[in-house]
């Protein structure tokens, strides 16, 4: 079910979590790995199923990318890596600056 973004705050944030992001596709908990079986548990009595939950590496800082050949080479790199039957997901802490895509 759908629910108002307060509560949504309030249950997550009660339950552990670290902070609820609001975007055009909804929302989005974040919380420590710890802490991940106890938000999810929180959210389902409450009746909110989430579309996804995983745990998921989030860089606390990231380095920004403004050339061009630099961003074209870290997307090969990421394909590269992504093509490895033995990878599942690839985490990165680049963030490449809108308008110079590739």
């Amino acid at each position: 079910g759908k629910t108002t973004e307060d509560a949504l705050m309030e249950i997550a944030l009660e339950a552990g979590a670290d902070d609820v992001i609001a975007s055009n596709q909804g929302f989005e908990v974040r919380c420590n790995v710890h802490a991940f079986d106890k938000v999810s548990q929180a959210l389902e009595e409450k009746g909110i199923k989430p579309d996804n939950a995983e745990i998921a590496y989030i860089p606390t800082t990231l380095v920004p990318v403004s050339d061009r050949v630099v961003a074209a080479t870290l997307e090969k790199l990421h394909d590269a890596l992504e093509e490895i039957d033995d990878v599942q997901v690839v985490f990165s802490n680049e963030e490449v600056e809108e308008g110079i895509g590739v």
